[in-house]
């Protein structure tokens, strides 16, 4: 029963197949609660441009003392973002559902508690949901009978009915109110003194409900913290707005953007809502994240991977994996990407390859500015960076020179043949995608790889480099930095030499001519805001790890016969790597007999051939 209260709306596709009329006209309620905090949360988000960094810093920050050294901010991945948003909407639907029970009620069967004003903020949103549910209901009613009057005249017009919908959407004082009803029951869930029963809270209360799963077993550890991180990252908005909305920011009598008292009332709020040791919300949740990290660790320590006896053959969740399959598929990647990046050199990636002289490659490891790399280093001159070594090998096939008809002459695209090359630029980009996952060392998280960028932004400072005669990638793997208020750890992985060639002409001549061929054609390329970057497109943007999961799952499907995402990678690969570096040892007298024989040994790791 808990389970079922604390569910989200189901969509307007299912409701139309609810019946009786009451169980739909009821969800139709919840969506419209649901579309309220989204409506809320959006305009509690404008506040993150309009107050100070110092200001944000402080508000990303557990610590009443000290703040935190990354702005606190919008995350990367909008649908991080809607997941956060998600839990607070089911956490109002939950409250919604059960208001009728009155009071006592709710305290009897659900043993919730409320104080005098949380209830009346509860019951005010379901005064004002009451209303805008009423008057979709009433013009709902009036729109059919319009129609059908009007429908043999002209068909009902239903461009003019979205127009008029459309209208009525910009100004609703019925929705402003439930709007303002939403984010009081908010922040009066939040703003609350608790001493030892944390229960007693409505938005503890609730965290505890979503601990349990429709069967009513225990939700695990890693998904319930997701849950708690929602709470905690839209509850900052939510309170960062409480804090300043009532600042003259905007008026013609303010000498500033934000006002100082504002300012001095953020953090005092700060202090005493949002920060641990509080005796708050906030504080019992940031405890309870601690916790379950604690606890995750141990949850992370039970038998997901079990060696069969003969010690080649790994099993993860029912699914047999064999050292030689594992080996096949890290093969597999990288012949793929040179397969596609051999297309794209006109078939001619074998000699090229050959006068990448990596040692001679001259990079830096800190800061130079905007756009900044090694292939605009004047070092590298002799790599020739830049869209002329592939417009003479392969120029000639994607456009012609023509006579222009006034003595000079033109570009002609051949268009088609230019929408098959940035076809095959895409292939090469989904290939070369997973082959720096896995050849890159240390398996990470999606992130630590969707986020990789080839040249130095305004603010921030690249994490692709080439270094010693090797691609280096120097990426951030502390999840918890944000709540720990430290600047994370820093884990640097460093590409073999076959990947660091083909990741160096990928930066250095591919992504130039992509830029010419996409503005000679006129088809539209990636965002030149993202143009740092190395993991885009022109329909998706940044590619985040559901790209990554998916390519992974193509190649180890085909390979090894388990569909591995990044997640199940990454457990596969740190006991692989477990499990061959003792067998390294065992090779150990070997190396010396095979340096001085003509036969080759292999990577037992990867596979790769070595002499």
């Amino acid at each position: 029963m808990l389970y079922q209260a604390g569910l989200s709306p189901a969509s307007a596709a299912v409701e139309q197949r609810m019946w009786p009329r009451e169980r739909r006209e009821a969800n139709q309620r919840l969506r419209e609660l649901t579309e309220s905090f989204r409506r809320e949360l959006g305009r509690c988000m404008e506040r993150l441009d309009r107050v100070p960094d110092e200001t944000l810093e402080w508000l990303g920050s557990i610590d009443p003392n000290k703040p935190v050294s990354t702005p606190f901010g919008r995350k990367q991945q909008s649908d991080t973002m809607d997941r956060y948003s998600a839990c607070w909407q089911r956490y109002l639907c939950y409250y919604v559902r059960i208001q009728p029970l009155g009071r006592d009620g709710a305290k009897t069967e659900h043993g919730i508690r409320f104080t005098e004003e949380q209830w009346n903020s509860l019951a005010d949103i379901v005064q004002q949901l009451d209303t805008v549910a009423d008057k979709k209901k009433r013009q709902g009613q009036q729109q059919v009978i319009k129609c059908s009057r009007e429908g043999d005249r002209d068909g009902g017009s239903p461009e003019g009915r979205e127009e008029g919908e459309e209208e009525e959407e910009e100004e609703d004082p019925d929705k402003e109110a439930l709007d303002e009803a939403v984010f009081d029951f908010c922040i009066k869930s939040i703003k609350q003194k608790l001493g030892r029963k944390q229960y007693h809270n409505p938005l503890l209360h609730f965290t505890a409900v979503l601990g349990i799963k429709e069967d009513g077993t225990w939700v695990p550890s890693h998904t319930h913290t997701r849950f708690l991180a929602g709470f905690l990252w839209c509850g900052r908005i939510l309170m960062l707005e409480h804090f300043f909305e009532d600042d003259p920011y905007d008026s013609e009598d303010s000498t500033c953007d934000t006002s100082f008292a504002a300012i001095d009332r953020f953090q005092k709020g700060h202090r005493d809502w949002l920060a641990t040791g509080s005796y708050t919300p906030f504080s019992a949740i940031i405890q309870w994240m601690t916790y379950g990290r604690g606890y995750r660790n141990q949850e992370g320590g039970q038998a997901r991977v079990i060696w069969d006896s003969d010690g080649t053959t790994l099993n993860y969740l029912g699914d047999k994996i064999t050292v030689g399959s594992f080996q096949q598929t890290a093969q597999a990647l990288v012949r793929e990407a040179e397969g596609w990046l051999d297309k794209l050199m006109g078939g001619q990636w074998s000699q090229i390859r050959e006068t990448i002289r990596l040692r001679d490659i001259a990079d830096s490891l800190v800061f130079e500015g905007p756009r900044r790399s090694f292939a605009t280093n004047r070092k590298n001159a002799w790599l020739k960076p830049g869209a002329e070594k592939l417009t003479r090998l392969v120029g000639a096939t994607l456009w012609k020179i023509v006579d222009a008809g006034n003595g000079g002459s033109r570009v002609e695209c051949r268009r088609r043949a230019i929408e098959e090359y940035l076809g095959w630029l895409r292939q090469f980009r989904s290939s070369m995608f997973p082959v720096v996952h896995v050849w890159g060392g240390q398996p990470g998280r999606g992130p630590e790889v969707s986020t990789l960028k080839h040249c130095d932004t305004e603010q921030l400072p690249k994490n692709m480099f080439v270094f010693n005669g090797q691609v280096v990638l120097i990426t951030d793997r502390d999840k918890s930095k944000g709540l720990n208020g430290k600047q994370g750890r820093k884990v640097a992985r460093f590409l073999p030499e076959g990947p660091s060639l083909m990741m160096v002409a990928y930066i250095a001549w591919l992504l130039p001519f992509e830029k010419v061929l996409h503005r000679l054609s006129g088809i539209r390329g990636p965002s030149e805001a993202i143009n740092p970057w190395l993991w885009k497109s022109a329909e998706k943007g940044l590619w985040d790890t559901a790209k990554l999961s998916k390519q992974l799952a193509l190649v180890t499907g085909a390979q090894i016969g388990v569909q591995l995402t990044v997640s199940s990678y990454r457990h596969v690969a740190i006991e692989m790597g477990r499990r061959i570096k003792g067998l390294i040892v065992q090779q150990v007298e070997l190396e010396a007999a095979v340096a001085d024989s003509d036969d080759e040994a292999a990577d037992l790791l990867t596979g790769e051939a070595y002499r």
